[in-house]
């Protein structure tokens, strides 16, 4: 008993047992686009990316709390030219074997980005998406459609999408914890 109360504690510390969160990066640095941040849905935490020093206003970071149910979610930005900018899936955790969480439904001013429902793939591929790891499409319990992604810091998903300088871009999501 003493041993497996070391590993939960142990684990809990490492951020595997705890809460997983959702982690939507939003990305101007391959086109130098800088990005404010207008507004988002309620408990979601929006920064810029500190560590990019001066550049660290090409990349946003919105971080919140997904629950099992599917839930909404918005983000908004302005970029400040023209371009493109990734929108990266993702979770908080950068450690294999982290949480993983489950997305669907993405769209970008009220339209689906390509393949935002996911049901566009074969195999471990998914159509109109790239990024790293083994982000995995699921079938079955979706949230708009059959199928949704699971991804994490460690499977991460990542789309390309235009912007217009000034021009208000929302990004609306569901998101709840991966099975």
């Amino acid at each position: 008993m003493e041993k497996m109360l070391l590993c939960a504690a142990a684990l809990c510390a490492a951020g595997l047992l705890s809460a997983a969160e959702f982690r939507i990066d939003i990305g101007g640095e391959r086109s130098k686009v800088e990005l404010e941040i207008k507004e988002c849905s309620e408990k979601i935490r929006a920064s810029s990316a500190g560590w990019l020093n001066e550049r660290k206003n090409q990349r946003l970071l919105f971080i919140g709390a997904a629950s099992d149910q599917w839930e909404t979610k918005s983000i908004s930005f302005v970029p400040k030219s023209n371009g493109n900018v990734n929108l990266c899936l993702m979770g908080t955790i950068n450690k294999p074997g982290a949480p993983h969480l489950a997305y669907d439904n993405i769209k970008v001013n009220g339209k689906l980005v390509k393949n935002g429902s996911f049901e566009e793939g074969s195999g471990d591929k998914i159509a109109n998406w790239s990024g790293w790891g083994k982000a995995q499409r699921i079938a079955g319990g979706a949230a708009d459609g059959n199928q949704y992604v699971l991804a994490n810091h460690v499977d991460a998903l990542v789309q390309s999408i235009p912007v217009k300088a000034g021009e208000k871009v929302t990004v609306t999501f569901q998101v709840k914890n991966g099975k």
